[in-house]
């Protein structure tokens, strides 16, 4: 018996299924777990048509394998498929990776169906040939399906579709498509849109609509990549420009709007920055300024006085020259006025329309926004977890809130600088 060759798959994405046609087969997983090697080995098999053997719990040393199931099918093939991962959260700091090798003839192996993200940097790594021939790797897939978390993080997120995106030396590009391109299927199978037309809601924007920002519990169910999203274009000068900001240290989140002479909103720029304190956030984001600004709106907790320096975050920013206008923090009030900046209508001329626009290059802002869920206990909020997710949606909260109809207006008292942007002397 030959080895078939090391496979690595993605903890993360636990899963491997294996075909092989008319053969017994052992095999056995080892994983770097720390300085050790942990290894299962997996019975041999009998070739009984219908015959199936499942295993569960069989972990050891830190190694929780859901289960290991066997199944010969009715023409006289084997399927293997493993799924499993680590027992703590902790454990995932150790390793990343699992290593997997079968003693069965590789010749005998039909198919091989990777579940997870593992298998594609593999395969890059041996997209090589020292022939001229371009070295590209192409996939496809539908909206919904395994893997669709990967899929949409990789190609979907990382900007506007059709359009060539760089990343580290290296390009990928999203090319949707719809089944109404596919012209030979609607010749010979007409009826299938109106199958697809039946279909629940989310399968239905998934197979139909090709929308990737689909999964249960949304909080933003206006949002349209297709009407909210849009390609930079230059802003007539006497458009009002505003920013917003949501800070901490783990990330800076701004993002700079323009507002049109009929009330619509654009985001045409994105500061999304970790691990920066007080006085370089303001310094990054002075920097970035090159428009006069009608207002820069901020969380109300920016205000309070610091116990460690008696300073403010809206007082350091001061300091630097970037005066900010105090935002309402009502989070259920925000999160209504995203929403009414985000539904849909139709205009005058019929066609659907919006309040708001987001420039493809506020990637995490396209990124985040849509990826917000229900609270599980207020569900006019939205949930706070995965938290990395709320910086950018709260940053346009806080602008959102400001102009939505009925809200509180600007007032000189809002914009006063901080108290310990002065210095007072006792009498």
């Amino acid at each position: 018996d030959s080895l078939l060759p090391h496979l690595i798959i993605d903890i993360r994405n636990q899963g491997i299924e294996v075909d092989a046609r008319d053969v017994l087969f052992t095999g056995h997983l080892t994983s770097p777990l720390g300085m050790g090697v942990v290894a299962h080995h997996f019975p041999v098999f009998p070739t009984i048509a219908g015959y199936e053997r499942a295993q569960n719990g069989i972990g050891s040393l830190g190694l929780g394998f859901t289960h290991i199931t066997a199944q010969i099918g009715a023409i006289g093939y084997h399927r293997l498929f493993y799924a499993g991962g680590l027992d703590d959260a902790a454990s995932y700091e150790n390793i990343t990776n699992l290593g997997i090798t079968f003693s069965y003839p590789e010749s005998a192996v039909t198919g091989m169906r990777w579940l997870g993200g593992g298998p594609y940097r593999v395969w890059k790594n041996r997209l090589r040939g020292a022939n001229g021939y371009p070295k590209q790797m192409k996939s496809t897939t539908n909206p919904g399906s395994l893997g669709h978390k990967w899929v949409k993080e990789r190609f979907i997120d990382i900007g506007r579709s059709e359009e060539k995106h760089f990343i580290n030396g290296q390009s990928r590009l999203f090319i949707p498509s719809l089944v109404s391109d596919n012209r030979f299927l609607l010749k010979n199978d007409a009826r299938y849109v109106k199958r697809l037309e039946n279909l629940s809601e989310k399968d239905k924007k998934a197979l139909l609509y090709g929308q990737w920002d689909i999964f249960e519990g949304r909080y933003f169910d206006e949002w349209d990549r297709d009407i909210h999203v849009c390609r930079p274009f230059e802003l007539p000068a006497h458009w009002k420009r505003y920013a917003c900001m949501d800070y901490g240290l783990d990330m800076l989140a701004v993002y700079f709007v323009a507002v049109d002479d009929e009330g619509k909103a654009y985001v045409y720029k994105e500061i999304y920055r970790p691990n920066l304190i007080i006085s370089r956030a303001a310094q990054l984001i002075k920097s970035m300024i090159s428009e006069n600004l009608t207002a820069f709106y901020a969380p109300p907790d920016l205000w309070n006085r610091r116990q460690d320096s008696g300073k403010s975050v809206a007082g350091i920013f001061a300091r630097q020259g970037i005066i900010l206008t105090k935002s309402v923090n009502d989070r259920q009030t925000g999160w209504y006025a995203v929403k009414e900046f985000l539904h849909p209508y139709t205009d005058g001329a019929g066609d659907k329309n919006r309040k708001l626009q987001i420039f493809s290059n506020c990637i995490n802002l396209i990124r985040t926004l849509p990826a917000l869920i229900h609270d599980g206990k207020n569900v006019n909020d939205v949930s706070s977890v995965p938290h990395e997710y709320t910086h950018g949606p709260d940053a346009l909260r806080y602008f959102c809130v400001m102009h939505c109809q009925g809200a509180k207006s600007e007032t000189a008292e809002e914009n006063l600088l901080p108290e310990e942007f002065f210095n007072f002397t006792q009498l």
